[in-house]
């Protein structure tokens, strides 16, 4: 056996006996893991075949053995008994220190995110009902730590954290979808602990991107008295109401009370171009989740306001939308435009 060697409590480890003095068929090898000289503290036995009495033989130690019998100096040996029940004595002894491994937690699994490193990518629209996080079966988790999962920043707005899985007894995390929608269009990190007597171990962290919600699966922005004339939007001013023409948005997927929205119409003028905002940078009220947005604030753009356009130009509808209570804005509309042409 080798004279000292350093094991690794996560793993098992091999050792190997030298060719002894007449080694015969049948002979019986037995090898020991022995906290002091001399202890047999005997881990495994087994018959030589006719193909060993000719090569090295190699011994297994598993690696949950050693975990079971601990870390700290050990003396590793063999002896043989022979067919007729003769012990040997003693091999040379191997001087063992078995010290923990370094533990490394890998990072967790995000359902429906694409990519299989640590950047990752979650559409929103694959989380409508929240996202589902997921740590491997294989982590070794000891009886006296409890696992936490950890979306988001702590302290941050849309982070969430928790230790209840969805069944219990599983390692499947539900994150609320309040918390995916807060996060629309941005990057998070996402992680799990670890967290025992000596307190809490991190997972590799993940960074994870929640893309911005697709304008296809948006509902457009509706203006009263408009028809559509192969797909562009008309409006025959003669239609015009003397009040002027009221805007309408139904409800959207992820749809929740944390957002704000603001509305802008926007047309061309001869002195250049004119802007009325219908809705300034509110959050939505509750029945709007339902019902849309409809019949408040100033949703109706005047007639006398729509008098001073270019008539061949008309004018557009822009719908921004802050997903985080109105922290953050987009630069651009991030809802589709409607763009609206006069018909006389």
């Amino acid at each position: 056996l080798p004279i000292c060697e350093e094991f690794n409590m996560e793993e098992g480890s091999y050792a190997e006996v030298p060719l002894y003095t007449r080694v015969w068929p049948g002979d019986t090898l037995s090898w020991y893991w022995d906290e002091a000289l001399f202890d047999d503290t005997w881990v495994d036995s087994r018959t030589l075949t006719e193909a060993e009495t000719s090569k090295d033989i190699l011994l297994t130690f598993e690696g949950k053995m050693i975990r079971e019998r601990g870390e700290g100096q050990r003396f590793v040996h063999y002896r043989i008994v022979d067919r007729a029940g003769n012990y040997s004595d003693h091999s040379r002894f191997a001087n063992v220190r078995v010290v923990p491994a370094p533990r490394v937690l890998p990072w967790l699994v995000v359902e429906g995110a694409t990519g299989t490193e640590k950047d990752i990518v979650l559409d929103p629209f694959d989380s409508e009902e929240g996202a589902t996080l997921v740590i491997p079966e294989t982590v070794v988790i000891k009886p006296d730590e409890r696992l936490w999962v950890q979306w988001g920043e702590p302290g941050s707005l849309g982070a969430y954290r928790t230790a209840s899985p969805v069944v219990a007894g599983t390692r499947r995390y539900k994150i609320p979808k309040r918390e995916i929608a807060l996060n629309i269009g941005k990057a998070l990190p996402v992680y799990y602990e670890a967290v025992g007597p000596d307190g809490p171990l991190r997972s590799e962290i993940r960074q994870l991107s929640v893309m911005a919600l697709d304008l296809g699966k948006l509902p457009l922005i509706q203006c009263s008295h408009v028809v559509y004339q192969h797909g562009q939007a008309v409006l025959n001013w003669q239609d015009i109401p003397l009040e002027g023409v009221k805007l309408t948005l139904k409800p959207w997927p992820l749809m929740m009370l944390d957002q704000h929205i603001r509305i802008v119409v926007w047309g061309p003028t001869i002195m250049g171009a004119r802007e009325w905002v219908a809705v300034h940078k509110r959050p939505l009220a509750a029945q709007e989740l339902t019902a849309g947005i409809f019949g408040t604030d100033n949703l109706t753009v005047p007639k006398s306001w729509l008098a001073d356009l270019i008539p061949d130009q008309g004018f557009v509808v822009s719908v921004y939308v802050s997903f985080d209570s109105g922290v953050t804005w987009p630069d651009r509309p991030n809802f589709p435009m409607l763009h609206v042409v006069f018909s006389v």
